[in-house]
């Protein structure tokens, strides 16, 4: 037969362990409670300095270069064979029927040429869409009211 204090022995372990896994518990979560509560704080701190903060200038000068490099780009290939030993080579595509009423119609890229240098660029309608896209991402975040 086990003896009473063997019983009472055992029980008062199991219970001071599960007490201590208790107690250990709580202060885990009121540690972390106090670290969210300290992330808080920092993070509103850092909001506050942030909406203190003028960033504004950086949105224009931004704005500025992509001004400049796409206005520059149209520049060079409007004015450039005049100044620069380049020929430019403007490529478009122009839509064509066919010799059948019933068939399909279909694009022949042609071509002309500005200038007379030894140094070709060549302008195809992938270039000038990827200008006009700039142009339009540029000059549409311009339109957006500020809050």
């Amino acid at each position: 037969m086990v003896g009473a204090e063997i019983i009472t022995m055992g029980g008062t372990a199991v219970l001071s362990g599960i007490m201590k896994w208790a107690a250990n518990k709580q202060e885990h979560q009121a540690r972390i409670e106090e670290l969210r509560m300290i992330s808080e704080d920092r993070r509103a701190a850092v909001f506050a300095r942030a909406r203190e903060t003028d960033v504004h200038w950086a949105v224009r000068v931004a704005r500025m270069i992509a001004t400049i490099a796409v206005f520059s780009t149209y520049a060079f290939i409007i004015i450039g064979p005049a100044f620069v030993d380049v020929t430019v080579v403007y490529f478009y595509h122009e839509l064509d029927q066919g010799f059948w009423p019933w068939t399909v119609p279909f694009t022949e890229m042609h071509s002309f040429t500005v200038g007379s240098g030894n140094h070709p660029i060549m302008v195809t309608p992938d270039n000038r869409m990827v200008l006009m896209a700039i142009t339009g991402f540029l000059f549409g975040s311009g339109t957006q009211q500020k809050n």
